[in-house]
């Protein structure tokens, strides 16, 4: 039992190590006022939530302009992928 378990554990271990994985952190930009801050993942997303949030919106208002932020350059990104893959080569 001893002799067919040894190898199962060693292979087990040579395994987890060799699959090691290059760990990649998140980038979030933020934009920070004198009485405010919001962090969003593009910076395109943060400008816009702190200039409502700065014209008069609250904290709800700026987060909702971030999201909506980050659907506009989202949509712009794939209307760009779609249009390069329809030029001809």
């Amino acid at each position: 039992m001893r002799c067919k378990t040894l190898p199962a554990i060693l292979c087990s271990v040579v395994c987890c190590f060799g699959q090691h994985k290059q760990i990649e952190h998140p980038v979030k930009y933020s934009s920070r006022g004198l009485h405010g801050s919001i962090a969003c993942g593009s910076e395109f997303a943060a400008e816009a939530g702190m200039r409502l949030y700065f014209s008069g919106g609250n904290a709800v208002d700026a987060a909702i302009a971030g999201m909506e932020g980050a659907m506009v350059e989202t949509f712009q990104q794939l209307d760009e992928f779609l249009a390069a893959r329809a030029r001809p080569q």
